[in-house]
C-alpha cells in the first residue's frame, strides 16, 4: 500500500471492519482469561497448558473466519492483513502474560527427559563460577572425567569450591534400594565409591578445590528426594526420583530449570527454595566430611 491507498483506507468503512474484527476478537481473549480464572480458583478444572491451547485455537479460528469473510467480498485483501496482523499481536500479548508468570517465579524450562534436555554432561559445561551437588553419588557427572576435572579448574580459578553432598557409601538405604530394583546390594554403594575415588585423586593428587560432605541414610525416606544442581550463582536444575524404580532413576527423569530473578533478593523464585532446601542440608552435615585417602586406593 502507497501513501494515497493507506489515506483511502483510513477513511474508508474497511477501517471501522478492522477495529470491529479486532475489537471481537480481544473481547474474546478477555472473556477467555477471565473464564480460565473463574474455574483455576473455584473448581480447579482448566490447566495452565489448556489457556495456551484454547488461546492459539481461538486464533486459527479467526484467521479462518478472516479468510472466509474476504472470500465473500466481506473483507478486502488489505483488510485481511491488517486484521491478521492486529490479531497476531493480541495473541502474542496474551501468550506472553501467561508465559510471563512463570519467569516471574524463576521458572525458565524443563524437560520430559535429562537425556533429551539439559543433560549432566551439559550440566557440567555450564558451571563456570559455581558447582553445588545434592544427590547420591555423583556418578553420571563424575564418569565424564576430563570434562569434570576442566568444570572444577574453571570454578577454583574464579575462587570458589566445588560443592558435592552425597550419600555415604555405607548407608543401609543403598543395600535396600539395589535389592528393591532387583539388583545386587552392593551395586548402589560401589557406584559412590567408584565416584570418590575418581574424586579423590582430584583433590589428593592433583590439589583441586572441592568440598565433599555425606549425609547418613539408614532408611531409604531419610534420602533427599529431590536431585539438585546449583551453577553460577543463577541457576538450578532439579529432578526427582521414585527410589526403587530402576526405570525412573537418572537421566530417564523429569527436570525443572529455575533462575535466580535478583541476585540480591530471590526470594519471589523457586531458586530460593531450593537454595535454601540445599544450605540447610549442607550446614547439617558440616562435620561429615569424607576421608578421601580412604577412597584413594580403594
Amino acid at each position: 500500500m502507497d501513501i494515497s491507498e493507506i489515506v483511502n483506507y483510513l477513511s474508508s468503512t474497511e477501517l471501522i471492519k478492522t477495529f470491529i474484527s479486532g475489537g471481537l476478537y480481544g473481547l474474546v481473549l478477555y472473556l477467555l482469561n477471565k473464564l480460565y480464572k473463574y474455574f483455576n480458583s473455584i473448581e480447579k478444572v482448566v490447566r495452565s497448558y489448556n489457556i495456551y491451547l484454547l488461546t492459539i485455537l481461538l486464533y486459527l479460528l479467526y484467521v479462518l473466519l478472516l479468510k472466509h469473510l474476504e472470500n465473500f467480498s466481506f473483507f478486502t485483501k488489505d483488510t485481511f492483513s491488517i486484521s491478521v496482523i492486529f490479531g497476531s499481536i493480541l495473541t502474542i500479548f496474551i501468550l506472553y502474560r501467561y508465559i510471563s508468570k512463570l519467569r516471574k517465579i524463576g521458572l525458565i524450562g524443563s524437560d520430559l527427559e535429562i537425556k533429551k534436555g539439559i543433560d549432566y554432561l551439559q550440566t557440567i559445561k555450564t558451571a563456570k563460577t559455581e558447582f553445588s551437588f545434592l544427590g547420591v553419588g555423583a556418578k553420571k557427572l563424575t564418569s565424564n572425567n576430563d570434562e569434570f576435572e576442566k568444570m572444577v579448574e574453571r570454578v577454583n580459578r574464579n575462587g570458589n569450591q566445588v560443592k558435592l553432598l552425597l550419600c555415604h557409601p555405607d548407608s543401609k538405604s543403598l543395600s535396600y534400594l539395589a535389592e528393591r530394583a532387583n539388583k545386587s546390594p552392593d551395586d548402589y554403594s560401589h557406584k559412590v565409591k567408584t565416584s570418590l575415588k575418581y574424586l579423590s585423586k582430584l583433590v589428593i593428587d592433583k590439589g583441586y578445590s572441592i568440598d565433599i560432605r555425606y549425609y547418613e541414610s539408614l532408611q531409604i525416606n531419610d534420602m533427599p528426594i529431590f536431585r539438585i544442581v546449583f551453577l553460577n550463582t543463577l541457576y538450578c536444575l532439579t529432578s526427582y526420583t521414585q527410589f526403587g524404580d530402576s526405570s525412573h532413576e537418572g537421566e530417564s527423569m523429569p527436570q525443572m530449570h529455575f533462575i535466580a530473578n535478583n541476585i540480591e533478593d530471590n526470594s519471589n523464585s523457586f531458586y530460593f527454595a531450593y537454595k535454601t532446601f540445599f544450605d540447610r542440608l549442607w550446614d547439617k552435615n558440616k562435620d561429615n566430611n569424607f576421608d578421601l585417602k580412604k577412597y584413594k586406593t580403594g
